[in-house]
């Protein structure tokens, strides 16, 4: 009996340390289901907290982009708009430029016209004046180029020379 006892707490006490054993089991597993339920929650708000941020960012990336996209545009416009006024500049001035080319062009052959004719006249001139005549002028101009600047007497020396030369 004494063993029949000692079976039988036994059997009682492995009865006890199992169901004491299935309960830590079951606490722990409700523990542990718990923690997971909580992770799991916190996993889930970290990644909507994450996307949220990843949202936000983008979108203020976009937003940034966007503005400076109109910023760069504007540029655009108005650097199209300063090279067409610029062209238009350009354009205005080459025509002026051939104007005064053709003007000057025209001035300096009316010029050398002129000038031709005179020399035409002044050779008809001293053909046409007889010898006394010559040397009155001659003496005048001796008179003016004592009168006359350095650079003018030079010239005039000229005129002298050549007056001399035709008699």
């Amino acid at each position: 009996m004494v063993e029949e006892n000692k079976v039988e707490n036994i059997k009682r006490d492995e009865a006890e340390t199992e169901k004491l054993l299935q309960e830590t089991i079951e606490n722990h597993q409700a523990e542990l289901a718990a923690q997971k339920e909580y992770y799991t929650n916190a996993l889930t708000a970290a990644k909507e907290a994450e996307a949220l941020a990843e949202a936000r960012a983008n979108s203020e990336a976009r937003t940034g982009l966007e503005i400076r996209l109109r910023e760069a545009e504007e540029r655009e416009a108005m650097l199209v708009q300063a090279l067409e006024e610029l062209r238009q500049t350009l354009s205005r001035t080459e025509q002026q430029a051939v104007f005064k080319e053709d003007m000057l062009r025209r001035d300096i052959e009316d010029l050398q016209k002129r000038y031709q004719a005179s020399e035409r006249r002044c050779e008809e001139l001293i053909t046409q004046v007889p010898e006394s005549t010559r040397r009155l002028l001659r003496q005048i101009e001796a008179m003016q180029w004592r009168q006359q600047p350095e650079e003018q007497k030079l010239g005039l020396q000229l005129k002298v020379l050549d007056f001399g030369q035709l008699d």
